[in-house]
């Protein structure tokens, strides 16, 4: 959206639909004009792979052999592969010169295919912490290498991104993630006495506790914010967190709420 408004002409693609519905108009407009590539079907993806085996047979081994180096393609392998021929047809139709991509996963992976296979060149954004996870060590690695730049949201992302790398240096730039200025603007005024808002998945490495941390030293010194947490949550997450408000923390689980899809009732 902030690339558009700067007068860039953007094309928008995507594995396929979101399942969840969307949260305001803004989503469903940016929905409307993603193009999502596994909604083309099995016989347009098939099609783009074959196609590609006959035109550009070199590029295309290329691209195989990188893939093998993050381990033997499943069929999900396969299908990205498929998807990465498909997209480098939009891509030149559309004459893209960038291609971004958002998280060292999946799409991350078909971006970089599709660089081999003759698509312009790709940018990364790494937020984490699942590009970070061992299982994708592999994935991280193939795609930072093989990026024109690399972005880290954090100096922490930079760094995780610098380990699965090495030895290799590549061009990492820190550019933190903000909100648009609409979003600064309350649309109505603020009261003082209301909650503390967090919203965010609930895992430990999201550093939920150094909130109810925060949330014990206010009650101690006699102010009772109440912090709501908003958000979807594997059971044994929303557990977890609810037992170490319980643990060593009087006070903090009466003053947490939390709201969302698979978490307990309050």
């Amino acid at each position: 959206m902030a690339v558009s408004a700067q007068g860039c002409e953007v094309r928008r693609f995507a594995h396929r639909r979101s399942t969840q519905p969307f949260a305001s108009d803004h989503d469903r407009i940016e929905a409307a004009h993603t193009h999502y590539l596994a909604n083309e079907g099995a016989l347009a993806l098939i099609g783009a792979l074959l196609r590609a085996s006959i035109r550009q047979p070199l590029r295309l081994a290329r691209a195989v052999r990188l893939r093998l180096g993050i381990g033997i393609p499943s069929l999900r392998g396969i299908g990205h592969l498929a998807m990465a021929c498909r997209l480098v047809e939009h891509l030149r139709h559309d004459n893209v010169e960038n291609l971004h991509v958002h998280f060292a996963q999946g799409s991350a992976e078909v971006a970089i295919l599709a660089r081999l296979l003759g698509g312009p060149p790709v940018s990364l954004t790494v937020h984490g912490p699942e590009d970070f996870d061992s299982q994708n060590q592999g994935r991280l690695s193939l795609v930072a290498r093989n990026a024109t730049v690399v972005i880290a949201i954090s100096h922490w992302a930079e760094s995780a991104v610098r380990r699965a790398i090495s030895p290799v240096e590549v061009d990492i730039r820190v550019i933190g993630m903000g909100v648009d200025g609409q979003f600064l603007r309350p649309p109505m005024p603020v009261d003082p006495a209301g909650p503390l808002l967090c919203i965010a998945r609930l895992e430990r490495r999201k550093g939920h506790h150094v909130l109810l941390r925060a949330l014990n030293i206010l009650g101690c010194s006699g102010e009772t914010p109440q912090l709501e947490l908003r958000r979807w949550s594997t059971q044994t997450g929303a557990a977890g967190l609810c037992r170490e408000a319980r643990s060593g923390q009087a006070g903090v689980v009466q003053r947490l709420v939390a709201r969302g899809r698979g978490l307990p009732p309050n």
